[in-house]
């Protein structure tokens, strides 16, 4: 009997242990036949973009590196270089587009992204994520050329600045008029490269605005300014003949003219006399000390009509040179002259007021008017002198300058000016 229940104990353990061992061999059975299927399944993918995984909305599952690109390409591309960009400065709108920008999406990294989602999972979470398809959204980076959005300001900046106006003046006779001046606006331009960074996205949907605002930009020279000039302070006059020489003379004349020097500002007649290179014509002008034809031959001329129009106002001069030589149309000690690059006439107006520089050149005469605050002069004149010394050992002509004053006619003061030396005619 003991050793019948011996035996069904052992028959039982053997059939047990025969249904574990069939569990184990249809779970290993099924492992391997998923395995396989899960390496199959996985290798199908290798070159492709996992289910589920989206740019911009866009699926891309399924798809080879290719076709994504291809795809993508197709969807955004185009669309971007067609949205608008809208600049609004007050009531104006100045549109443009993506294009505009050379805004492209960065397609290839978009691209790389959707190929490697997944790919550095392990075996099972592969197939895994194959078979479940689970949502995964990449964005589009986008770039854009930031010297474009400058040439877009400056663009915006031409069609909306507006320039202020000067104040000017006008004399007829002795009537003195003020031209008011006008305030101008420009583009604020403050943060303006960080609006447009923050306002440029991504999203190729709706249309991106700007909005810029304008500046009040005062004039320089203004009506309350010029208000000051209240009369004529000085005038001069020389005599020219007519020709090729005199041409050049009005042409220099008629640049000087209408020049407003506020209170410190210096005056060069050689930027000034400079403007009209290409229209002077050639003339007689010394050149180390021989008279030849050159570029604007005679402009000195005016130089120095305008520099004893300008002593005549008590204004010194900032820089002058005397003439290599004598000159007919001045006294030694009282000329001035210039050489481009070289020599020039400067004067600083040291007057609390603005002058006004009148130039009139015609009819074989040069004159220059200078208007301001006849006040200023204190009831006095002024009037540049010159004393010959004779000639020195190398037989050179000298002479001295002076700024003489005169008060009721009676002279009341004598300045030095300058002591020159000129060579003699050879």
């Amino acid at each position: 009997m003991g050793s019948q229940v011996k035996n069904i104990s052992m028959s039982k353990s053997r059939n047990f242990q025969i249904i574990i061992l069939g569990i184990i061999v249809i779970i290993f059975s099924g492992f391997l036949a998923y395995s396989m299927s899960n390496q199959g399944l996985i290798k199908d993918w290798e070159n492709k973009v996992y289910p589920g995984v989206d740019v911009k909305d866009v699926e891309l599952g399924g798809k080879s590196k290719e076709e994504a690109s291809q795809i993508l390409n197709d969807n955004f591309k185009t669309k971007l270089g067609e949205k608008k960009l809208n600049i609004n400065v007050g009531k104006k709108t100045f549109s443009y587009t993506y294009k505009d920008l050379t805004a492209n999406y960065n397609i290839d990294k978009a691209v790389e992204e959707a190929l490697s989602y997944g790919k550095d999972k392990w075996f099972f979470q592969k197939g895994s994520i194959i078979r479940n398809n689970k949502n995964y959204e990449i964005d589009l980076d986008l770039t854009y050329d930031e010297n474009k959005t400058q040439q877009i300001i400056e663009e915006v900046k031409k069609k909306v600045n507006v320039s202020p106006k000067n104040a000017r003046i006008s004399v007829n006779g002795d009537k003195i008029e003020v031209v008011p001046d006008s305030n101008g606006y420009e583009l604020n331009t403050d943060g303006i490269e960080e609006k447009f960074k923050n306002a440029i996205n991504n999203d190729i949907h709706g249309e991106t605005n700007i909005s810029l605002d304008m500046k009040e930009k005062k004039a320089d020279i203004t009506k309350e300014q010029l208000s000051k000039i209240s009369g004529k302070m000085s005038t001069f006059s020389t005599n020219y003949a007519v020709g090729d020489r005199g041409s050049n003379l009005e042409i220099a004349a008629s640049l000087v003219n209408g020049t407003i020097l506020m209170p410190g500002q210096t005056f060069s007649y050689s930027d000034i006399s400079q403007k009209g290179r290409g229209k002077y014509s050639f003339a007689g002008g010394y050149v180390n000390g021989k008279v030849e034809q050159v570029e604007a031959g005679g402009i000195c001329q005016v130089c120095t009509t305008l520099y004893r129009a300008i002593m005549r106002s008590n204004i010194r001069s900032v820089e002058r040179h005397n003439h290599m030589m004598l000159v007919g149309y001045s006294e030694p000690g009282l000329d001035a002259t210039v050489s481009w690059g070289s020599l020039d006439y400067k004067f600083k107006n040291t007057y609390d007021f603005p002058i006004y520089i009148e130039g009139i050149g015609g009819g074989g005469t040069i004159t220059f008017n200078i208007y301001g605050n006849p006040n200023a002069l204190g009831g006095k004149t002024y009037e540049l002198k010159s004393e010959n010394l004779g000639t020195d050992a190398e037989g050179n002509i000298r002479a001295k300058s002076y700024q003489v004053t005169y008060q009721n006619g009676k002279e009341i003061n004598r300045e030095l000016i300058s002591t020159d030396s000129y060579k003699q005619h050879s």
